[in-house]
Parts: C-alpha cells; sequence; structure tokens
C-alpha cells in the first residue's frame, strides 16, 4: 500500500479503516488525521539473464547478470513489466511506455496509448490483447497486425514469451502457443481448453 499523501510518523491509535469509492483504495482514520492509501501491487519479470522488479508505483529495478543494476523511475503507475535483452515494457491499461537500457541508463524509446490488460516484449515488438484480438505491434505501438479470436474462444486476457513461443490464454479458459520469431506469428498446434 503506498500513501497518497505523505505524512509523518503516525503515533496517535487508528479508530477506522473503510474501503474507499475508489477501486484499490483505503482511508485510515486516526483521533485528528485521515490518510487515503492506494494499493499497489509489485509486478517482476525474468527473461534470460535480465531481470525487473517493480519497487513502488513509479520506481524499478532492472538488473542484467551480477554486473548491472539500473533503478529508474517511468512516467505512469506501473500494472505490468515484460523485459527481453534491451528493452523494458511498461504499461497501466491506459498507457504504455518502452525503455532502452544499457550500461548504466535507462531511456524511454517510446510511449504510446493502451488499454491492453496484459502485454509481451519479442525483440522490436511488443503483442497486447485487445478486446477478442492480439494485436502485434512495433515498439511505438504501431499496430502491424491483429489476430482475432472467436466467442467461443474469449478475450486473450494474458500473454507470456518463452523464447520464441507466445502463450495466449483467453477469459474462456482457451490456450494458445505461437511461434514469434518470424515476421508473422504462426500458431502452433491447434490449442487447448483448461
Amino acid at each position: 500500500w503506498e500513501s497518497v499523501a505523505t505524512l509523518s510518523a503516525i503515533r496517535a491509535p487508528v479508530t477506522k479503516i473503510e474501503w474507499g469509492p475508489r477501486e484499490s483504495s483505503l482511508a485510515v482514520t486516526m483521533e485528528n488525521q485521515a490518510s487515503v492509501m492506494n494499493e499497489t501491487i509489485l509486478h517482476r519479470t525474468l527473461r534470460n539473464d535480465v531481470a525487473a522488479m517493480q519497487l513502488s508505483a513509479q520506481k524499478l529495478l532492472v538488473q542484467r547478470g551480477a554486473s548491472t543494476r539500473i533503478e529508474s523511475h517511468v512516467g505512469l503507475r506501473i500494472k505490468g513489466i515484460d523485459v527481453n535483452d534491451t528493452h523494458v515494457l511498461v504499461w497501466n491499461q491506459k498507457k504504455a511506455e518502452v525503455y532502452q537500457f544499457q550500461d548504466d541508463r535507462m531511456d524511454k524509446v517510446a510511449s504510446f496509448p493502451s488499454k491492453a490488460e496484459s502485454m509481451a516484449l519479442y525483440g522490436e515488438t511488443v503483442f497486447q490483447t485487445n478486446g477478442n484480438q492480439l494485436e502485434v505491434s512495433n515498439v511505438q505501438g504501431v499496430s502491424r497486425k491483429a489476430i482475432s479470436f472467436s466467442e467461443v474462444e474469449g478475450e486473450p486476457r494474458f500473454l507470456h514469451i518463452n523464447g520464441k513461443f507466445l502463450a495466449v490464454a483467453t477469459n474462456k479458459g482457451a490456450l494458445k502457443v505461437y511461434d514469434v520469431s518470424r515476421r508473422e506469428p504462426r500458431q502452433v498446434g491447434s490449442g487447448t481448453r483448461f
């Protein structure tokens, strides 16, 4: 949980705790003051020798091997993270930002609007959920292709890259795997339900 307003050390007993009208907000009342806090779920991901870990609502730690550690603030409240060997992708269902990292610095290379619930990064390609479609775009967010899912399959909700494969899980229990190492993603097998 992260306090909306910074307060000094509180020594008064808590008299009331209540969920706020906004999603993921909590109000805490003491004798002479009140505080509103927002929930922050800390995300993390690992790919090859690159790890990214969310430290706070807008702060990220990227580590490559044992030698490179970069802490950086990003321009949005993080709801998801993905990495590859040279880039970090962060998003919050309103906007996505792509950062390139090398040595001891991380520079923003792109920012674009996105309502995606889940995203994945492979090389210079971004995969993002959008209704009943899986959108394939470049790191600037320019859409190159859309892969549609039927009503029976459901809407893509979760994406994960492992090597050259992208796994897509839907809200209706369908699971599809794509080989994304080629210019056009190619489905591997016929998919399954779980």
